[in-house]
């Protein structure tokens, strides 16, 4: 952040409260109530006009969200798979050379132990144990 963003940002923390005590209830008759939520508005748009960048960036963002090209990454690298029997029956999926399995099925280790086993019968829920 800025110097020039955290002034703007203290300005409409500070004025736009001030401005709203300016214009009392009778005032606010006069100017009538749309004038009165108008000011503000337009005082914090004038205020961040000089960082339109950020305003643009908070048009674009939900855009990209919803059509899941969230800031352009890259997709997830998938590494080839075998399957590993544990002395229990369970069936682990490990990769066939190195140590990384990015994208992998569950239950996926890169250092599989034969002595791993099921805390509940049939149920990954209640985890495993040595």
């Amino acid at each position: 952040m800025s110097w020039r963003d955290l002034i703007a940002s203290v300005l409409i923390a500070v004025v736009t409260p001030l401005a709203m005590l300016v214009f009392t209830p009778t005032a606010a008759r006069s100017l009538g109530r749309r004038w009165l939520f108008l000011l503000p508005v337009a005082f914090c748009a004038g205020a961040e006009m000089p960082n339109a960048s950020y305003l643009i960036a908070l048009v674009q963002l939900p855009a990209q969200v919803v059509s899941g090209q969230f800031a352009d990454l890259p997709d997830t690298p998938r590494e080839p798979l075998t399957t590993f029997t544990t002395a229990s029956g369970i069936q682990v999926y490990v990769p066939v050379e190195g140590d990384q399995i990015w994208d992998a099925p569950l239950p996926a280790t890169p250092y599989p132990n034969p002595a791993l086993r099921l805390c509940c019968p049939d149920s990954l829920e209640c985890g495993f144990a040595v």
